[in-house]
């Protein structure tokens, strides 16, 4: 039902939902707003000099960019079939982060999207867990 490098592998069960857990490939870190450069050494008298140009701030253009969080899952699913993907808890609540991303089609691989709107940077380890998908169906 799941692929991962062009083998079939088993998803482990959610505990608390009809779905399967899901894991990091990779270390992700979702990146606050405080992190970006252009707050950096900011100070209330030079905020006027800053604004100049700011809708063309590369920068400023990057401060709530999703940031994809790789899983290396592809799902085999009839054409009628979807996942929708449920983020873990303790990600959006405790980190503040928000998913953005969370229907996956029958040939797309599942990596999910966040936006960090916290104060800190998020790490996300490799095999952690990040929240669970869900396959559905429509009724044609």
């Amino acid at each position: 039902m799941f692929i991962k490098e062009n083998k079939n592998i088993k998803l482990n069960r959610s505990q608390n939902f009809p779905g399967y857990e899901i894991n990091a490939t990779d270390d992700t870190i979702i990146s606050s707003i405080t992190s970006n450069p252009f707050f950096h050494g900011i100070n209330i008298l030079a905020l006027s000099k800053k604004m100049k140009g700011f809708r063309d701030n590369e920068d400023l253009n990057k401060i709530l960019e999703p940031v994809i969080v790789k899983t290396d899952i592809q799902a085999k699913l009839e054409k009628n079939q979807f996942i929708t993907f449920i983020p873990d808890k303790k990600f959006t609540d405790a980190m503040k982060i928000f998913s953005v991303r969370n229907y996956f089609g029958p040939s797309e691989l599942i990596q999910p999207s966040f936006v960090n709107f916290g104060m800190k940077d998020v790490k996300i380890h490799k095999g952690e867990e990040i929240g669970i998908v869900l396959i559905q169906s429509v009724i044609e």
